[in-house]
């Protein structure tokens, strides 16, 4: 029996070829403390913000950036990705080695970085301006502190962003807004989760158009895998994240290394 639905990817309904999976090359970080976030698309390039943080008990598995209580982050890196998850460049970020609190602010041409670590028995909120292949435009600035004399330097404050949990659900929804044409107002409402077909486990979708039909872009059925799928691959597509109207990145895992996969609708 199917889980229920946590939330909708909306995408515009267009009779078009399959989709189209990219992936990136295996990352030599430890599955179990990879950290990611998509920081923006520019140019046509992708920013990736790539952590690894300390191994906890309750961590299984990659999580979204802000899903790790209690795992402070000890390493940071800023990787570019062309179209096709090429890596353009990957820089190391000089950061302090436990850093927790992980956030980002975009401009058009460069990001701050938010941040905290304990320094001594303070508790430091940093922010640092990067542009987009990771280099510092300026040094960091304590923008707050705190004394916290009780808090080991591994024990990171909790993040506001209020998301827990530690095991990747199979099943998954991401809400995407397209910008739907005047005369083409019809969109749809897309469920992207790991289904088992043929005693093996793929990637599927069904839709939903505006008026309520279930699957009415021949592209999305309940036992059809999406296409372009590599089955050396592990797929979560609860973690998925934006890039575009029509576009995911979805971690995956390919034997003990993780990579990126972009999911083009």
């Amino acid at each position: 029996m199917k889980q229920p639905l946590i939330l909708a990817l909306t995408v515009l309904v267009l009779q078009a070829p399959g989709q189209t999976l990219f992936y990136s090359q295996p990352e030599t970080k430890d599955f179990d403390r990879f950290r990611f976030h998509t920081i923006t698309r520019k140019d046509n390039r992708l920013v990736i913000y790539k952590a690894v943080s300390f191994n906890s008990a309750l961590s299984t598995g990659p999580l979204l950036l802000h899903s790790a209580p209690g795992g402070a982050i000890v390493e940071s890196d800023i990787s570019v990705y062309d179209s096709l998850m090429g890596q353009i460049s990957e820089t190391r970020l000089p950061l302090p080695k436990e850093i927790s609190g992980v956030d980002f602010i975009v401009y058009d041409d460069f990001f701050y970085l938010i941040y905290q670590y304990l320094r001594d028995h303070l508790v430091c909120c940093m922010a640092v301006k990067v542009d987009f292949t990771g280099q510092f435009l300026a040094p960091p600035v304590c923008l707050d502190s705190t004394r916290n004399p009780t808090s080991p330097a591994s024990t990171p404050p909790a993040s506001s962003n209020g998301l827990t949990g530690s095991r990747f659900p199979s099943r998954t929804s991401i809400t995407i807004a397209s910008v739907t044409p005047a005369s083409s107002p019809a969109t749809a409402s897309i469920s992207i989760y790991n289904e088992t077909i043929r005693n093996k486990q793929f990637l599927s979708g069904q839709c939903i158009d505006a008026g309520g039909m279930l699957n009415p872009d021949s592209r999305f059925r309940e036992d059809q895998p999406l296409d372009g799928q590599n089955d050396l691959y592990t797929y979560y597509p609860r973690l998925a994240e934006q890039v575009g109207a029509d576009e995911l990145i979805i971690p995956c895992r390919k034997g003990r290394q993780v990579c990126l996969a972009k999911l083009r609708l």
